[in-house]
């Protein structure tokens, strides 16, 4: 009878908690506003294309600006809310952090790949996805996505009911 117990014990464990370590682990989105026909933006489209190559865990979303409006107002918008300085492109957001231009992939690209990094390490927060949903920000988020956030309540919750459950029923029955 208690292997039954712990066999559901631990299958609600992995179920609803050991996911949420490993979609944390790695993912890092870009966020890569470019204007067409912009030679710097090209390089740096070059230049991202072989980084996602190179890194799976690595998720480029594009924003044309020059012939795109929502797209150059929401480049305006997100650098409103993040305070960037957004006057250009390319401009690409690492999470919260922002590289604006393109030199090259020894100077630009290093610093791209040190803001991936840094996110992969678990250094980062991102409140773009929440800006292009529409949502506000507020500096205190922490990264973790809606989504992620209910998957972990809702799991947490379950365990801690069946842990009292089992509980009750092995010290309520003396």
């Amino acid at each position: 009878m208690k292997f039954k117990y712990g066999f559901f014990l631990l299958f609600f464990l992995t179920l609803f908690l050991v996911p949420n370590f490993v979609w944390a682990e790695g993912n890092v989105d870009i966020y890569f506003f470019y204007g067409e026909g912009c030679p710097h933006c090209e390089q740096e489209a070059f230049f991202l294309d072989k980084l996602a190559q190179e890194n799976i865990n690595v998720n480029i979303h594009r924003y044309e600006t020059y012939y795109n409006a929502d797209n150059a107002s929401l480049l305006r918008k997100i650098g409103d809310e993040l305070k960037a300085d957004v006057k250009g492109v390319p401009v690409t957001f690492i999470e919260d952090e922002y590289i604006s231009g393109y030199l090259n992939e020894e100077v630009t690209g290093v610093q791209i790949r040190e803001a991936i990094n840094k996110c992969q390490a678990g250094n980062c927060t991102s409140r773009i996805e929440s800006i292009i949903n529409g949502g506000t920000t507020n500096d205190n988020n922490s990264g973790i996505s809606d989504t992620r956030l209910i998957i972990i309540t809702v799991g947490g919750t379950i365990v801690i009911i069946v842990i009292f459950v089992l509980l009750i029923r092995k010290f309520g029955r003396r």
